[in-house]
């Protein structure tokens, strides 16, 4: 994925907008719903998902959403970053199996604080808005 470029050690100041690609498969799912218990038969039940107007099984929406966790852990230069909140809105599903990519784009940012405030993005296989929120992070001590 493409992201932060280097900067100064500890400064927010290295930001780069981006984005990823991924694929969210059966057993990907599995694991979440093990983990969070979320049986919904939409995420479980190809045939239930049909029948109520859906392509096929949807990922669940903290699945995708969990994306933005990975963006400011783990991808970042600096693996410091904290979420302080995250506002989201689910436009389309993502389905089982369906390719969809994430972008980000630094709406604000305050160096005294070391909060971001970043808009983020997840688009379906068509390139339709799915998912859509607004994510404030702060950098924090060494």
């Amino acid at each position: 994925p493409n992201g932060a470029k280097a900067g100064d050690e500890g400064s927010i100041s290295y930001w780069e907008d981006g984005e990823s690609h991924q694929v969210f498969s059966a057993e990907d799912v599995g694991v979440f719903i093990n983990l969070s218990r979320d049986k919904n038969p939409l995420h479980t039940d190809d045939a239930f998902a049909r029948e109520r107007g859906f392509e096929g099984k949807i990922v669940p929406g903290m699945l995708l959403i969990s994306r933005f966790s990975y963006l400011y852990g783990m991808f970042l230069r600096e693996k410091r970053w904290l979420i302080l909140s995250a506002e989201v809105k689910f436009r389309k599903p993502i389905y089982v199996d369906e390719q969809f990519h994430g972008r980000w784009k630094k709406l604000n940012e305050s160096e005294a604080t070391k909060i971001l405030e970043v808009k983020n993005e997840i688009y379906n296989s068509k390139n339709e808005i799915a998912v859509e929120g607004v994510t404030k992070v702060q950098l924090i001590k060494p």
